[in-house]
């Protein structure tokens, strides 16, 4: 049986990247350490920081799904000649099934950096769905205190939640026992996740998990789940 794992924020790897950053929750190319090996098809989990005017050149490998998070500012992402945008509040899905690189810059002027979260999965084969943009539940000021789906009923092999909570709050999040593996995230304040405490930037993993309890502990928290 696979162990839970445990992921501490200040002990992620960082790369500086011409006056930009990457900070790594799951090793971008090598697995040194086994703590940083993938998890099932989970592969990277990565949060980038660049500066404006900055311009990140990523590769993304062979039969792969990435997920683009704007975290601070909105971003463009340019690949094989066309641009797509994913502005604050939203989720970027980019299915490829060759080795290609894409490029990412900050969407508009404001502001002097910007930030995202870049998720990869593998798969065995291609997937045919083309890249779409999905509008996080969180934007919405009524959807809060409670983990939401933020994907449809549509084949994919993962399912993402995330949870807006104002104050101390607890909340179940019942999971789909056909899936084996649990990622949780917190991309703001704290929370106590299955009486194990996370802080802003710490990721936890559960293999084998029907339900989920979830408690934010600060004024003000965001949650993301990664089922798959």
């Amino acid at each position: 049986m696979e162990d839970i794992r445990i992921y501490i924020a200040e002990q992620r790897g960082e790369t500086l990247i011409d006056g930009g950053r990457i900070r790594s929750t799951l090793n971008y190319e090598e697995y040194i350490s086994p703590h940083r090996r993938p998890i099932g098809s989970l592969h990277h989990v990565n949060e980038w920081t660049g500066h404006a005017g900055q311009t990140f050149e990523l590769p993304l490998s062979r039969y792969s799904i990435s997920l683009f998070i704007p975290l601070v500012g909105g971003m463009v992402i340019q690949i094989e000649g066309k641009e797509y945008i994913a502005p604050l509040g939203t989720l970027l899905i980019l299915p490829t099934d060759m080795e290609t690189k894409v490029m990412v810059r900050q969407l508009g002027d404001d502001g002097d950096y910007f930030v995202f979260q870049q998720i990869v999965f593998s798969l065995t084969e291609g997937y045919s769905k083309d890249i779409c943009n999905y509008t996080l539940p969180i934007v919405d000021p009524l959807n809060i205190n409670r983990m939401l789906p933020v994907l449809g009923k549509e084949a994919m092999p993962f399912q993402l939640y995330m949870g807006a909570f104002v104050g101390k709050v607890e909340d179940k999040l019942s999971l789909d026992t056909a899936r084996d593996h649990v990622f949780v995230m917190t991309l703001d304040g704290n929370f106590e996740v299955e009486e194990r405490l996370l802080f802003m930037g710490d990721a936890l993993f559960l293999p084998k998990l029907q339900e989920l309890d979830v408690e934010c502990l600060s004024n003000t928290g965001v949650l993301l789940v990664l089922h798959f």
